[in-house]
């Protein structure tokens, strides 16, 4: 191995030495001595004009249970001749024990679940259905992962009738990419136009409730997710995941369990709800005892408020507020 070199959502790719009988029984001419050794998705494989050796129905039953197939092939150097394929063999991701009730209970809170995964498309639905996701995008590349996101955060408002717009109108999107969908992912990187056209024509379309705008939030721990984190309302990335995300996202699970993402959500409407709780208290406390400070009694009273009361009284407008909030010391996470 003379060099490598590590491709984001394509796989591994290094330099090697052939000597001349191994490129003859190859067949390739004997003066070629360099090839290129690729590692990594069959669709990139098939990029790189090597032609997969593994039977269809191997292919098939592999994307039918969930894993994503891959390759070892040569490619000469120059490229006088077709790459050969050395050996196929298909990988599984590991399912988190908690992810499916996670899902379950993000959906009972009235939250979209959407999957953005760069594998084959029968692979990432195989998957989505052991989670219980019905909203699919598979065959993204790590750099079109932020484009997704993005697209996700226009879909804006929804529509009672069926969705006829592209992902640019203020439409909301509910979309499945569907199990016969091939991995038409494009030679180039990033591509929005291409993602739009993508979505639009392989997508199932319908409306769903009324809401006035989409707020997206990413969950990810590798480094291919760091600028979906990024694009993201809220980028959350996972404990246990890459320093690149950690350093992404401003949100971080500490803990490498899922059920923490359920925390954060709980907490975050816990804070926010004390938030909005304490506004409307210290505002209508204000209202109330400043014209009384300022004397707004005396004509019916003949007397106003001591100076001392009137100074207590703003003070105690500060503590109920200061009180009110150290009481979220008391929160107790839900329990799962």
């Amino acid at each position: 191995l003379l060099e490598h070199v590590e491709l984001p959502g394509r796989g591994m790719q290094g330099t090697v030495a052939v000597p001349s009988e191994a490129a003859l029984a190859l067949g390739w001419p004997a003066a070629v001595s360099r090839a290129r050794l690729l590692v990594g998705k069959d669709a990139w494989i098939k990029a790189e004009g090597c032609r997969m050796t593994a039977p269809a129905e191997t292919q098939i039953r592999w994307a039918d249970s969930g894993f994503t197939s891959a390759a070892v092939a040569l490619v000469p150097e120059p490229a006088t001749a077709a790459g050969c394929v050395l050996l196929a063999f298909a990988l599984a991701d590991q399912v988190r024990p908690e992810a499916r009730d996670v899902v379950s209970r993000l959906r009972k809170r009235g939250i979209e679940v959407w999957m953005i995964s760069g594998d084959h498309p029968a692979a990432a639905n195989a998957i989505a259905r052991q989670l219980g996701i019905d909203h699919v995008m598979a065959g993204v590349l790590p750099e079109q992962k932020s484009e997704m996101v993005r697209i996700l955060q226009q879909r804006g408002r929804s529509q009672p009738a069926a969705y006829r717009g592209t992902p640019d109108s203020d439409d909301t999107v509910v979309a499945t990419l569907p199990k016969s969908a091939a991995a038409d992912t494009p030679s180039t990187k990033s591509n929005p136009g291409w993602l739009r056209r993508q979505l639009a024509a392989v997508c199932r379309l319908r409306a769903t409730r009324h809401r006035p705008f989409a707020r997206v939030a990413m969950v990810g721990d590798g480094v291919n997710d760091a600028p979906a984190l990024a694009q993201a309302d809220v980028g959350i990335a996972v404990g246990s995941g890459t320093a690149a995300a950690m350093e992404t996202a401003p949100a971080l699970l500490m803990r490498s369990s899922l059920h923490s993402l359920l925390t954060f959500l709980d907490v975050s409407r816990v804070v926010f709800r004390r938030i909005k709780l304490n506004f409307v208290w210290a505002s209508m406390y204000n209202v109330v005892c400043i014209p009384i400070a300022a004397g707004i009694l005396y004509p019916a009273a003949d007397r106003g408020l001591p100076p001392v009361v009137a100074g207590l009284l703003m003070i105690a407008s500060s503590l109920t507020v200061m009180v009110s909030s150290l009481s979220l010391k008391l929160y107790r996470e839900p329990k799962c």
